[in-house]
């Protein structure tokens, strides 16, 4: 039987009084609505309610501009921060069940890539590294100089990119579900032909077929509720930046050869029946990664996080005992960071 995460049900708008707030940018200067772009100061989305304020009110919802694009993201908890970046047409949301349980222990940054959840939407060419630089903006601003990178699928493909492009950014890895290859001609094919699908008819029409390859065999047997949940929220992207970021996917290059160059510790993690991203890609890079250790996830499709969150966060919370106490070198950086007791060199 597979453990259940909870349900994906918050939609419900924020008071005026939560704690929302916009990020710095990475100058240290609070943006203003006349030196942003029309569209991002004027037709901004509302902030969705921070997935983490479910269990930690303290918790709080930040947007902040990088080159003209909104990026959403919450923090919760102190100590070792922990980014999490999640997968395409996804959103922070799929990181629900690791919230809580981070966080009462370590720093949690959970960032909405552009094009997905609080975000803004794509209007240029995208690319991964793009991703990458997004994610280290929002940690400029909250003064954090190295974090624990944690991906699922194309979140993993971003980690794997910092830690090569930036080492001195990362901690550690945590890679769910991805793979450091470039795309194989065959689903390049594939993918062109659901961009074709999705320009001529949206999103939603292809979920019940996308969402039956991303779920283990248990998961769809024992909660069906998830499924249905999980493609109600991948269906509310917006189709012209889902389109942008499965050209970046398709256009992305290959790592495997440079994955020898990350130093850091690595936790990789799939599950059994994973069919997106077979097992076999995970075993490739626990393999050519210099510290890494695999975990294979029984019962878990694409989707491991939700589908076994008490086994993901077991595997996850092992993992990041064993990382060394911050360091001296570690400490955040004058920034814009905010206060709080008690908080260690991490912050």
């Amino acid at each position: 039987m597979s453990a259940h995460a909870p349900p994906l049900r918050w939609k419900r708008p924020m008071a005026e009084s939560s704690r929302y707030h916009r990020g710095c940018g990475a100058a240290g200067r609070r943006p203003s609505a006349r030196g942003m772009p029309r569209r991002l100061a004027t037709s901004a989305r509302p902030p969705r309610r921070p997935v983490s304020a479910l269990f930690f009110p303290e918790s709080s919802m930040s947007v902040i501009d990088h080159q003209g694009v909104a990026i959403a993201y919450e923090e919760a908890g102190t100590g070792l921060p922990i980014v999490l970046v999640h997968s395409f047409l996804g959103s922070g949301e799929i990181w629900r069940a690791q919230v809580p349980v981070l966080a009462a222990q370590h720093r949690v940054i959970n960032v909405d890539l552009r094009g997905h959840g609080g975000s803004g939407h794509l209007t240029e060419p995208f690319t991964l590294y793009d991703a990458v630089d997004d994610v280290i903006v929002v940690l400029d601003a909250l003064g954090i100089q190295r974090a624990v990178w944690c991906g699922l699928s194309m979140g993993g493909m971003v980690a794997l990119r910092a830690a090569i492009q930036h080492p001195q950014r990362v901690a550690g890895l945590i890679l769910m579900d991805t793979d450091a290859g470039a795309e194989s001609v065959w689903h390049k094919v594939k993918y062109r032909a659901m961009g074709g699908a999705v320009s001529a008819f949206g999103v939603r029409p292809l979920l019940p077929f996308v969402t039956r390859l991303m779920f283990g065999a248990a998961t769809r047997r024992d909660n069906p509720a998830l499924v249905s949940e999980t493609r109600a929220m991948m269906g509310r992207n917006h189709v012209p930046s889902a389109l942008k970021c499965l050209a970046a996917l398709m256009r992305r290059d290959s790592v495997v050869g440079r994955l020898h160059e990350i130093d850091v510790p690595a936790l990789v993690v799939v599950g059994e029946e994973d069919r997106m991203l077979p097992p076999s890609l995970s075993r490739r890079i626990q393999a050519e990664l210099p510290d890494a250790r695999l975990t294979t996830i029984p019962d878990a499709g694409h989707m491991t996080p939700i589908e076994q969150p008490e086994r993901v966060n077991a595997a996850v919370l092992a993992f990041l005992a064993t990382l060394a106490h911050p360091r001296p070198e570690d400490a955040a950086e004058p920034g814009p960071a905010k206060p709080a007791p008690g908080r260690d060199g991490y912050d």
